[in-house]
């Protein structure tokens, strides 16, 4: 099964539920999964801390926009 399949089947789910437990309990769950979503990995905070430090460094060596529209 499909997950849009899966995701209208749980969403038909939901509007009969009749429980606030059952609510509290899925949106903490749902609020886990979009903490977890948003947090960096070590390596993509290894590589920002680079950049930064990179950009610190030579500020004069960034391009503009316009300069990179130019290249696409």
């Amino acid at each position: 099964m499909d997950l849009d399949v899966r995701k209208y089947k749980f969403i038909k789910e939901l509007l009969s539920v009749e429980s606030e437990v059952v609510m509290e309990k899925l949106e903490r769950i749902l609020d886990q999964e979009n903490d977890q979503t948003h947090e960096l990995s070590p390596e993509h905070k290894v590589e920002l801390d680079r950049r930064l430090q990179a950009y610190q460094d030579k500020p004069q060596d960034t391009l503009n926009w316009e300069e990179v529209k130019k290249d696409w």
